[in-house]
């Protein structure tokens, strides 16, 4: 797998948007939410907006996703590798 190139969102969107990757979810918890990349990284974002809600209850563990979101650097007070801007789930 890796980058995608193109994505399907509105024209309004963020131009800050930096990453497009398709990630597995593997749960929501205090906040965050955990992903695995193709190589089994962990990918731990952060949202706040209604994109994620229906994550929070964890009923889409193991399932895939096309995630974009803009990078952060890790500080010591978040362990969040950036923002959700858009999600799209897969099959």
């Amino acid at each position: 797998m890796g980058f995608s190139v193109a994505m399907n969102a509105p024209e309004d969107s963020s131009p800050n948007i930096k990453d497009t990757q398709e990630l597995i979810f593997d749960g929501y918890e205090g906040e965050y939410y955990f992903f695995s990349d193709a190589s089994h990284q962990a990918v731990v974002l952060e949202s706040d907006s209604e994109l994620t809600k229906n994550l929070k209850n964890n009923d889409a563990v193991g399932e895939q996703f096309e995630v974009a979101y803009e990078p952060k650097t890790q500080t010591e007070t978040s362990s969040s590798q950036g923002t959700i801007a858009a999600i799209k789930k897969i099959k």
